[in-house]
């Protein structure tokens, strides 16, 4: 099987659900990335060919695989031209609005309508609302969701925090996720926040420094806002010095650190939508606007705070596992 992981630019949301997939389906397979990510992926991917290349190489990807038949794993909404044996996934509507989003939106037309290949969905709202106007039929798309943390991992990371746990009186560390684009919506949490006990808290932002991260901390210099890069701290590493998350998001596909905090008991923060209701909604409260969500924020007390549980974990393990062995299967068969 080919993994084409080459539009990911860093280790973000969509690297990671990759990973999952490449690791869990298990066969060898050859990894396309950027070069950026070559020494990330190696590490993280032994036993796989990992191979860093430009938009030349990925023509020739193209070429090797149209020769050979292969199938080819396309975890982004980047369909290769012409390709049947393909997999591409769409995880939102995000890259498909603003002024680039009709190019994005024609090239991904274009690429599935030449193609003719399958495409997955990694939730039951957005990433399907993506795909509205496109005659797909039915048996071409797949439900392929995000991984439900590892229960030894969640486990590992609610021990550690009982471990470590006690009553601190500095402020309350408050875990922001991703800092890749303006749908994180931190401004308008950010404006609610001011309106209460600013000093209050520590936002801890896990991402990568970019224009975006850097603006905020400009504009808002009375709030305490600090980034933990992503690729130097492993997720459980951040959570485990954290009290809570909170996102006001929109446009998300999933939320994985969000279903580890709540897997290992985390108290977590959520906006109301759609795709927060379809995953999240068994385990924690979810707040109709940003004002309410800054007022249950300023009453929280950590020293009170209940751990809670994944109630949607076994239901999305399952829903991986089927589409693991979907994705097995399509990797194994030749087409005749």
């Amino acid at each position: 099987m080919i993994c084409n992981l080459w539009h990911i630019k860093q280790t973000n949301g969509l690297y990671y659900y990759a990973l999952d997939y490449v690791r869990a389906v298990g066969v060898p397979s050859v990894v396309y990335v950027r070069p950026a990510l070559l020494d990330a992926a190696q590490a993280a991917l032994p036993g796989h060919t990992v191979v860093a290349t430009g938009s030349a190489g990925i023509m020739r990807m193209l070429g090797l695989a149209l020769l050979s038949n292969e199938q080819v794993f396309t975890p982004t909404s980047h369909p290769l031209p012409l390709h049947r044996r393909q997999l591409v996934i769409v995880h939102d509507d995000y890259p498909f609005l603003g002024r680039s989003g009709r190019l994005k939106w024609l090239m991904f037309w274009v690429g599935l309508y030449s193609s003719g290949c399958d495409v997955g969905h990694i939730n039951h709202t957005t990433s399907l609302d993506a795909l509205r106007g496109i005659a797909i039929r039915p048996s071409r798309l797949r439900y392929m969701p995000n991984s439900a943390p590892n229960p030894s991992v969640s486990a590992a990371l609610r021990a550690s925090r009982i471990q470590q746990h006690a009553p601190h009186s500095g402020r309350l560390r408050i875990a922001l996720l991703g800092s890749d684009s303006p749908k994180k919506r931190y401004a308008s949490l950010f404006d609610a926040v001011r309106q209460h006990r600013p000093e209050r808290y520590r936002f801890n932002v896990y991402g990568h420094a970019n224009d975006y991260l850097r603006d905020l901390q400009c504009q808002y210099p009375e709030l305490d806002i600090r980034l933990a890069s992503s690729s130097e701290i492993e997720l459980s590493a951040f959570l485990s010095s954290i009290d809570a998350v909170v996102s006001v998001a929109s446009h998300e596909g999933f939320g994985r650190p969000i279903a580890l905090a709540l897997a290992a008991g985390i108290p977590a923060f959520l906006l109301y939508s759609p795709v927060f209701a379809e995953f999240f909604a068994r385990s924690t409260p979810l707040h109709a606007d940003i004002v309410a969500l800054a007022k249950a924020l300023d009453a929280f007390d950590p020293a009170r705070a209940v751990p809670g549980i994944f109630a949607e974990q076994e239901e999305l393990a399952r829903a991986f596992n089927a589409a693991t062995c979907h994705l097995r299967t399509l990797g194994g068969r030749r087409a005749a």
